[in-house]
């Protein structure tokens, strides 16, 4: 019995251990995450790395706020500061400006046909920030 006992204890702590390091992973991903705005401050979104929103999903939503609010003119501003050791990928070459404090995120209501317009603007703009 007092065997069984010390194998299920030793059994719980290997799997307590292996969702610590899991826990820790999700932990270092966040420290990634960006968050943006658009210029006119109106509109904001942000990757969330351990849930697997990148900066496609994020300039998607952008492109989303510029057509269905016919504001073709604003731009994405990256709102989290530089972060030295973390400034790989292209979601670190979008300028850095102050968050307004005011911007909402909620984009909703395209049409079938304008989300193909969607995707060619998301495409077109990851490919800029990709080679900038």
């Amino acid at each position: 019995m007092k065997a069984v006992l010390i194998i299920l204890s030793l059994f719980l702590v290997v799997i307590a251990a292996g969702v610590w390091t899991e826990v820790a992973k999700q932990m270092r991903k966040s420290e990634n995450d960006v968050r943006f705005e658009s210029s006119d401050g109106l509109w904001t979104d942000g990757t969330v790395n351990f849930k697997g929103r990148d900066f496609t999903a994020v300039v998607w939503s952008f492109e989303s706020y510029k057509l269905l609010r016919h504001k073709p003119d604003v731009t994405l501003v990256r709102v989290t500061p530089d972060q030295p050791g973390h400034m790989s990928g292209p979601e670190w070459k979008v300028p850095y400006a102050p968050s307004s404090g005011v911007a909402k995120s909620i984009i909703t209501g395209a049409k079938p046909e304008q989300l193909v317009e969607i995707k060619k603007r998301t495409d077109a703009a990851l490919e800029y920030w990709r080679t900038r």
